[in-house]
């Protein structure tokens, strides 16, 4: 069935089979099942070598059991690399990488090195999180082991000053666009502005997910302030919101925090009236422009 599949595939594709299993072939063609049959091995050696006959990369994932037989899966998966053994079920996950490895090939056929292994934050995830603050202070891995919090509306002002990007001094730090990768002695062009591009945007996406986690019906709105304040996304559900901090675009310049305060003010006027409503304020500094 997957060799039909994939004989379907546009030619240009790779083409990966991945047959997870816990043991041998125990039906045949004749749907005669049997405990010992060499005639399902045999039918499965033969469906196995024609898919690799016809460029299907075939891994074989062995999960540990009664019936497993590791010689068996070697012979069908496409070579000793694309078997892959694991211990049981359980053990299923950890071996994830090794699949990805197989089955991601670069266009221009760059050698593969070995992964870069991620970090694993309280709670096991990769690259994840960690634990989840609830309403009454308990940290916990899941969010419905909290009690119940009230609906939040939260607007997220985020600083774009020229001063999140200078270097020593404050300064403008208005031209990213045109500087981004360069070097420059008074604003980080040539790491693309990490205090607002990375951390900044970490934070932000953080915070959004963590209430988001824990209130039911919850909304973000998300502004941005330098010499002006814009309002980038009005109240919306947490992956709206998560996908405009994505997308933000930094601009350098002034810092008009009072423009921020009212943009998220009157976002926050047309929250429900049963909503717990937030401001929150990430900046660096002094408010430097004015309403004139």
């Amino acid at each position: 069935k997957c060799r039909e599949q994939l004989d379907d595939a546009p030619a240009e594709n790779l083409k990966v089979l991945v047959l997870i299993t816990d043991g041998l072939p125990t039906n045949n063609r004749a749907d005669r099942p049997k405990g010992n049959c060499n005639i399902c091995k045999g039918e499965t050696i033969s469906e196995a070598n024609i898919a690799k006959d016809n460029d299907i990369t075939l891994i074989s994932v062995g999960v540990g059991s009664v019936s497993f037989d590791q010689d068996f899966l070697k012979e069908i998966a496409s070579d000793d690399s694309s078997y892959i053994a694991v211990t049981d079920y359980d053990d299923l996950n950890m071996k994830i990488d090794d699949v990805n490895r197989q089955a991601n090939v670069c266009l221009d056929d760059s050698p593969k090195q070995d992964p870069t292994v991620c970090s694993t934050d309280e709670c096991g995830v990769c690259n994840g999180p960690g634990k989840i603050t609830c309403c009454d202070g308990t940290k916990v891995c899941d969010a419905i082991d909290c009690p119940a919090s009230k609906p939040l509306s939260v607007c997220i002002a985020l600083d774009e000053s020229g001063s999140v990007c200078s270097i020593g001094q404050p300064n403008q730090c208005a031209q990213l666009a045109d500087w981004n990768g360069q070097a420059n002695n008074q604003c980080d062009y040539v790491n693309n502005c990490p205090s607002f591009n990375n951390i900044t945007k970490d934070f932000t996406k953080t915070l959004i997910q963590g209430l988001d986690a824990v209130s039911d019906n919850s909304e973000f709105s998300i502004v941005t302030f330098g010499r002006h304040a814009a309002v980038d996304a009005a109240l919306s559900p947490a992956n709206v919101a998560l996908d405009t901090v994505d997308e933000l675009v930094y601009s350098g310049g002034w810092t008009n925090t009072q423009a921020a305060i009212t943009k998220c003010r009157e976002q926050l006027d047309d929250a429900p009236a049963e909503n717990l409503k937030v401001l929150v304020l990430i900046t660096d500094g002094l408010p430097t422009n004015n309403r004139a």
